[in-house]
């Protein structure tokens, strides 16, 4: 049982600590500094003064309010990072090696389903601090062995994602007046679900099906079933389970029954049973007042984003993202049939034209300086390929081209401000607005004359939308009230003002005559519509329309004598300019200020004359929210951070020290291994600060076979481009046994050995130093030094036969190594698509370096030899099949100089890419053949894959949840080349493997992606390899072939 315990820690270990790293790279350009409050360390870069000193504020206030409700105080101060560096809203946690939380301080957009917030660094920041108070909770026998192990010991990090991030996601809503547990969109994902008959089974929950809700799942599926259970059960239902799986002493058997009174299987099914009959009475009173049916133009097996008609109406733009074919840009006819991709692997969430109806521009992430992810600006020119990108490092987003073609409006985004600008040839942005309270902009969309803009603002809790003149000065504030009004764009002629709200619980669309001043409601759908885009003739709209795989773009006539009248608007108390200024025909109002640079026209390459066209926003689903970059470009800049010296903090601020968090270890974790000939045992450690800076880990270890304390330690900083590691270890590695010398028989000529039956055990003391510098993103050099020490763990007899011994001595060298990766993959992949690794290393053992082995004699034998070896991989797709890849990959190496005895490669084997074990440094797998068959100083293998989808599984066992998640059958066959060989003379012909491997891709432990091989494989060329009945043709493996 306490093995049990221990080796589910040690899995926790791997995937926790892996993904945190992953998580935590910052550019080297930013200035760190700490504010201490009486609970936290909140580290912030320049820029993020304001944000910092609030959050000082709310981080104690929702330490209060956490606390207690689930009765947990953390014993030391919990560490929070603030950082700048993505145009996403998101934040993580973690809790080893110490309570961590990071906050990407941009706020939600009004897409996103983290939308609803009044404060969006508290409806962050509580999320996270209750995952700290959650995955913290110890006690009972785990407590004991926290004690004596340290923080690597978590039962609450052993649980389902929908328990932590429900858990988290239910907190959010519980204690801010926000939160995804009360947001109409959140709603409308799990209305539609549950009428259409994919809700997702208890086995499911987690999200890692293909298909939809997907990683949403965890987070809303999760928070409405824990709402559930928590009504049914008591207000501190989940500090009480909190409490009792953290002393849990068999992890991942949940003790629902114990603390929620039933099964989780009832409980899913009682609340199953709510779900339904509360969205089929909202199904009825929605049919009762008349439901609108559109045209559906979009089939997509995923989502489609901000339909856009050109000015003339001959063509209609929009994104779409395809589980199968991945994310792209398509053009449609003006009545939006015959859709075709225009651009492939473009991620665009809105579009505006070019008044002359031959360009539209959009917005898209993509990688900024390797180390940030941020919006900009993107044009492209019917008739042309790709597209040029108008903005560098900008954070730029919804761009908004003028009537007239004179001015695109962008808006910015600088530390949860954002603004609305105007962006000028030379990409140099001329602020129309300064905002430091926070306020989100998005969608600006011009009147058609071009003297108003229409926006989706979000101010102090609510997003309504308003009237700006085009100088940037608000002009009429048209909703003010608690729900979420977005998507705004004129009609044609000006008259209406339509946008997408949920006013009644449902996001529907809403039009604004602007002459009356009063209001109507356009739509009455069951899912959800939002970006509106009307016609330029004036007779239909599309829109996009939600149902459970997705958004469709959808098709609606014009009508406004359909629609539904809701009365005149209410006057805000401020900005209360006339609705009516802003029809055609009225007063001018001042143009934007022009300064520097001319803005961006026709002359200048991106304007023209003619109509208009407003900007559309997105209604993408993101499980917190995607971080993916929209678009493959990454670009360098400078961003010109600057930092506010003079700002008044309200606590003590200190720079950043590493130190604290650094050391000392927080925890060590036993292992025990089986070697084949004894018993491995390990202590392990290992640490990071709260940047990430540096990175250290050490082991000791000890084997039964033959009594050796061996271990190791390494270090890296990540701080500086580019990152330096220094290692050290001493391990040990079987040989045959020692031969020693027979007496020379009278008369013989040929001297005799024979064996010890005693193993031949070799020390390796090796030293380590590596500098790795990477670039865009895709790139990578590495310079390194190692130093390597062979030798005997005994002392050897007299009369050993030295012939018969491994090479000894000191291999002392340097090399430098590049790689280059680009990969893709969709949801349904079995393999990536498309892609393309390949690597070339260079290394030399040389005399002047040290480097010498021991001869027959043991007297120093000077070692110089040059060692290069590389490979290429291709992932071709194959036309015509989906998901089928044709998978190659050739390697070879040549080691030139002094020989070692057994080679430098050696071939065989079905090894593979796995997390959970290494193959040494000299091996190479070739299918058919045992492992090491064959060896010499040079080699060469190639290997070709067809590999194919069988099924999608998307299952696990809804009785109970179960750490067990299956995703995909996939197959492959495969045939395998290659020689090893000392010299070219000696060069035999090739050795030839083929066989098949099915291969089944799973979730265990409800975070582990792992992929498990079962093959077949037999010699077809070459000796030595397994016929098609030897049990060594057969063989199961974790982790891909290549």
């Amino acid at each position: 049982m306490l093995r049990t315990l221990l080796k589910s820690f040690a899995f926790g270990l791997i995937v926790t600590f892996a993904q945190a790293a992953e998580a935590a790279t910052y550019d080297p350009e930013l200035d760190w500094r700490t504010l201490q409050t009486p609970h936290f360390n909140i580290t912030f870069h320049q820029g993020e003064e304001q944000l910092a000193d609030e959050l000082t504020v709310i981080a104690e206030t929702a330490w209060d309010v956490l606390t207690v409700d689930m009765a947990l105080v953390p014993r030391r101060r919990v560490e929070v990072v603030l950082v700048d560096s993505t145009d996403v809203a998101n934040g993580f946690a973690y809790t080893l090696p110490v309570n961590t939380i990071v906050l990407y301080v941009t706020a939600p957009q009004e897409g996103s389903g983290l939308a609803l917030y009044e404060d969006w660094l508290a409806a962050v920041f509580t999320h996270e601090l209750a995952h700290i108070l959650h995955l913290d909770n110890l006690s009972g026998l785990p407590g004991v062995l926290g004690l004596v192990m340290g923080r690597i010991i978590s039962v609450n990090r052993l649980s389902p994602l929908w328990m932590i991030e429900g858990q988290a996601t239910f907190m959010e809503t519980r204690h801010t007046t926000g939160g995804r547990g009360r947001n109409p969109h959140s709603d409308m994902i799990l209305r539609m679900a549950t009428l259409e008959g994919s809700l997702p089974p208890l086995g499911a929950m987690d999200g890692f099906m293909s298909g939809p809700p997907g990683g949403n799942t965890r987070y809303l599926f999760g928070q409405s079933l824990l709402d559930s259970m928590v009504r049914h059960s008591s207000d501190d239902a989940l500090t009480r389970w909190n409490t009792t799986y953290g002393a849990w002493i068999l992890p991942y058997m949940l003790p629902g029954r114990q603390v929620f009174g039933q099964s989780f299987h009832a409980a899913y099914a009682t609340w199953e049973a709510e779900l339904e009959a509360r969205y089929a009475a909202q199904r009825d009173a929605v049919m009762a007042e008349g439901l609108t049916l559109p045209i559906i133009l979009t089939q997509i097996d995923g989502s489609c984003y901000g339909p856009s008609f050109s000015p003339r109406g001959d063509h209609l733009v929009f994104s779409c993202n395809d589980r199968d074919l991945g994310s792209a840009i398509w053009l449609a006819n003006g009545e939006g049939g015959e859709a075709e991709v225009l651009l492939q692997d473009r991620a665009a969430k809105a579009f505006t034209w070019r008044p002359d109806g031959r360009a539209f521009a959009w917005s898209s992430t993509h990688v900024v300086n390797d180390f940030n992810l941020y919006e900009d600006i993107y044009l492209h020119k019917l008739g042309e390929d790709g597209a040029t990108r108008l903005t560098s490092g900008a954070r730029a987003r919804d761009p908004a081209f003028s009537p007239d073609g004179e001015r695109l409006l962008v808006i910015t985004n600088d530390a949860q401000n954002n603004d609305l600008a105007l962006l000028r040839v030379d990409q140099s942005l001329t602020p129309l607005t300064q905002h430091t309270d926070h306020t989100q902009l998005s969608t600006p969309a011009f009147s058609p004359d071009g003297r108003y803009v229409a926006m989706s603002v979000w101010q102090d809790g609510a997003r309504d939308i308003w009237l700006y003149r085009a100088d940037g000065q608000p002009h009429r504030r048209i909703t003010f009230d608690g729900h979420t009004d977005r998507d705004p764009t004129f009609s044609p002629d000006g008259r209406y003002l339509l946008f997408s709200s949920d006013r009644d619980g449902i996001p529907n669309l809403y039009a604004v005559d602007l002459a009356e001043e009063t209001l109507f409601q356009v739509t009455n759908v069951l899912g959800g519509a939002f970006q509106p885009a009307i016609h330029p003739d004036g007779k239909v709209l599309v829109y996009q329309h939600y149902q459970h795989i997705g958004y469709q773009i959808a098709l609606i006539p014009f009508d406004p004598s359909s629609w539904r009248a809701l009365g005149a608007l209410p006057l805000p108390v401020e900005h209360r300019g006339a609705l009516k200024l802003a029809l055609p025909g009225g007063p001018p109002v001042p143009d934007p200020p022009i300064g520097g640079a001319e803005p961006l026209t026709q002359t200048k390459g991106v304007g023209g004359g003619g109509g208009g066209g407003g900007a559309q926003t997105t209604s993408a689903v993101h499980d917190q929210p995607a971080s993916g970059a929209g678009v493959d470009d990454v670009t360098a800049t400078d961003l010109n951070r600057v930092a506010d010296e003079s700002y008044a903090f309200s606590v003590p601020v200190r720079p950043y020290r590493a130190i604290s968090t650094a050391l000392p270890p927080r925890y060590v974790l036993p292992t025990v291994y089986s070697t084949g000939f004894g018993l491995l045992g390990a202590l392990s450690t290992s640490g990071t600060d709260s940047l990430r800076r540096w990175i250290w880990g050490a082991n000791l270890t000890y084997r039964t076979d033959n009594g050796f304390v061996g271990g190791g330690a390494s270090i890296t900083t990540n701080r500086w481009r580019p990152i330096g590691t220094l290692a050290v270890s001493a391990t040990t590695v079987p040989f045959n046994d020692i031969y020693v010398e027979e007496p020379l028989n009278p008369g013989a000529n040929v001297p005799m050995s024979a064996s010890t039956n005693t193993r031949y055990w070799e020390v390796r003391n090796r030293l380590g130093a590596s500098v790795t510098y990477q670039w865009r993103e895709r790139s990578v050099i590495t310079a390194r030094y190692s130093a390597l020490t062979r030798a005997p763990l005994e002392e050897l007899p007299k009369d050993v036969d030295a012939s018969r011994l491994p090479p000894r001595g000191l291999l002392s060298g340097v090399g430098v190594g590049l790689r280059y990766s680009r990969s893709r993959a969709y949801a349904r992949s079995v393999s990536p698509e498309g892609a393309r690794y390949a690597a070339l290393n260079i290394d030399t053992n040389n005399q002047v370096l040290g480097s010498y082995l021991l001869d027959e004699n043991d007297a120093r034998v000077p070692f110089n030899q040059l060692q290069i070896t590389g490979q290429l991989r291709e992932y071709v797709e194959l036309p015509g099949a989906s998901h089928h890849v044709l998978a190659l990959w050739a390697s070879g190496g040549a080691s030139i100089g002094d020989d070692l005895q057994y080679g430098s490669f050696r071939l065989g084997g079905s090894y593979g890419e796995s997390p959970f074990y290494q193959l040494p440094e000299d091996w190479r797998p070739l299918r058919g053949f045992p492992p090491a068959v064959d060896g010499g100083d040079s080699y060469y293998l190639l290997s070709a894959e067809l590999r194919a989808p069988i099924r999608v599984i998307d299952w696990g066992p809804s009785f109970m949840p179960t750490p067990l998640f299956l995703k995909n059958l996939h197959g492959a066959a495969f045939v395998d080349v290659g020689d090893a060989f000392f010299t070219l003379d000696g060069a035999a012909a090739p050795r030839v493997g083929a066989g098949a491997e099915l291969r089944v891709d799973a979730v265990v432990g409800w975070a582990a992606l792992l992929s498990v091989r079962l093959g077949w494989g037999v010699a077809v060329v070459g000796s030595g390899g397994y016929g098609p009945l030897d049990p060594g043709a057969f063989y199961a493996r974790i982790g891909s072939s290549f």
